[in-house]
């Protein structure tokens, strides 16, 4: 079957998600490629270059041998970049969108979409968004009223999503403390139960304490154990207002399709540069609050939601498909 468009992905879900929206709101047939990596994809970005000596052999043979060479070519991360680059240099006709910082020379690719909370010097061929790509909101409309019909006792209830680590952020039992204290008196503020639902990142301790802290007729979800019912679009869909930690860019992303009051954890600003940035833009926006030790009850209040993939697919079909 030939499709328009491949979309490399890997192993991390955060990049994956952003290319596949984006593939998904061009509207053209597209195949997910997915890319396993040797000992060659530890070495950085400018020692390899536009090359695919990182990834499995046999992947790089199916990759180059292709019947029907793709009309775009989509990759989200700098290993996914080195990959597509290559691919343009065996495919001249392809074009290639990277979504965020390549690492590599930028003119070499079609488009670059770049979050704005990234530090990168723009470039004639970029566009940058707000936060991390996502296609979510029907995924949202088709959950509405599941989580409702499920837990009878959450007919009114506040979503709490819970992250954890990152490679530059410790979510430390400290910040998990006072994030079960300030949900509990919200909580009782409002006569309302809470949704929890953890992160793969998040630590033994964290749940141990959100366990302990909301015992039934509170919910709390762990998708380490039980991967295969995942209630995390009812509950953007079905929750009366959603509070989230700031440590994950795309599930604050995805929370503002909800359209729901959103309300951002974000312990004494300690995440990243890049986190403060988005969060504080979000902010600006009006399209969240800061979730501290002072709120005590949360604001029904409304905002537009924004669709940045969408965005994106416009300016692909205006600028480089035409």
């Amino acid at each position: 079957m030939q499709s328009d468009i491949w979309v490399l992905t890997d192993s991390r879900t955060g990049t994956a998600v952003q290319a596949i929206a984006l593939a998904e709101k061009l509207e053209m047939s597209f195949e997910i490629k997915r890319l396993e990596y040797n000992l060659y994809a530890f070495l950085p970005s400018f020692l390899l270059g536009a090359t695919d000596i990182h990834i499995k052999k046999s992947i790089s043979h199916a990759l180059r041998n292709a019947a029907h060479p793709p009309k775009i070519i989509i990759s989200a991360g700098r290993r996914a970049a080195m990959v597509a680059l290559s691919l343009k240099d065996h495919y001249p006709e392809s074009k290639v969108i990277q979504i965020m910082r390549p690492f590599l020379p930028a003119h070499k690719f079609d488009l670059i979409v770049i979050p704005q909370h990234d530090q990168y010097q723009a470039t004639n061929n970029t566009i940058r968004v707000i936060g991390a790509l996502h296609n979510i909101k029907d995924k949202i409309n088709h959950a509405r009223g599941s989580v409702k019909s499920h837990y009878p006792q959450l007919q009114n209830f506040i979503s709490l999503m819970v992250g954890g680590d990152t490679k530059k952020h410790k979510f430390l039992l400290e910040h998990a403390k006072l994030l079960a204290k300030q949900v509990t008196t919200i909580s009782d503020n409002h006569g309302l139960n809470v949704f929890i639902s953890f992160s793969r990142r998040t630590s033994k301790e964290v749940k141990d304490l959100f366990i302990s802290a909301f015992p039934w007729p509170h919910v709390i979800y762990d998708p380490s154990s039980s991967p295969e019912v995942n209630p995390y679009y009812g509950m953007l869909a079905d929750g009366d207002f959603i509070i989230t930690t700031s440590d994950s860019v795309s599930m604050c992303s995805e929370a503002t399709a909800s359209g729901k009051p959103l309300y951002i954890f974000c312990p004494e600003m300690k995440e990243t540069t890049k986190h403060r940035y988005f969060v504080q833009q979000l902010l600006d926006l009006d399209i969240a609050r800061l979730l501290t030790d002072q709120t005590e009850a949360l604001e029904n209040y409304k905002y537009s939601s924004f669709d940045e993939a969408q965005k994106v697919a416009d300016f692909i079909r205006s600028n480089i498909l035409s």
